[in-house]
């Protein structure tokens, strides 16, 4: 296909920790719904995106899935209900944008999250995030059925639509900074 921009580096996935490619397409989708919060599941991140140039084909491998974007009212109780299972492993670990979470995996499914922070103030149970994710996990996929808590306001593009659209607007890809998922 046409190339759509480059990467300088392979941006690549993992399963189990927080990912270069994690982190930019939750990056990509908290700028766009102008949320505080983006959170997306590890097992949507279904290919690496090479290093060099990338089309259309190399972000769909990536994101194969009809995903849109929604955008969920979420009170700080189910934001950390989400990041609960988003550490939890169930289903790989929650990638995100936005917020800062320690964690220990030695201790219970359930009580492995130690401090969690949106903005760089700890999140509070009773206030309201706008929280990015995938329709997939809104409806409560993978086990993430603390969003169901939420209030959906609004929808938008297909993930894979996102990226294509932000590779074409800035042309060159660099990994995000890590340390937003950090080993207690």
């Amino acid at each position: 296909g046409a190339p759509l921009g480059r990467t300088t580096t392979r941006i690549i996935r993992k399963y189990n920790r927080e990912s270069p490619l994690g982190n930019l397409i939750t990056d990509i989708m908290r700028a766009r719904t102008n949320a505080d919060v983006a959170v997306t599941n590890a097992g949507g991140l279904r290919a690496d995106l090479p290093e060099g140039v990338i089309d259309r084909g190399n972000i769909l491998d990536a994101f194969p899935f009809l995903n849109d974007t929604v955008t969920i009212e979420l009170a700080g109780a189910d934001l950390r209900g989400v990041m609960e299972h988003a550490v939890s492993l169930r289903a790989g670990m929650g990638q995100v944008s936005g917020l800062r979470a320690t964690y220990d995996l030695k201790r219970p499914v359930g009580s492995r999250l130690v401090t969690l922070e949106v903005g760089g103030r700890p999140v509070e149970d009773g206030k309201i995030y706008r929280v990015a994710t995938n329709s997939f996990l809104g409806e409560g996929g993978d086990g993430y059925l603390s969003f169901k808590q939420g209030r959906e306001i609004a929808r938008g593009k297909l993930l894979s639509e996102l990226l294509c659209d932000h590779v074409s607007a800035v042309k060159t890809i660099e990994p995000p900074a890590m340390g937003r998922l950090v080993p207690a």
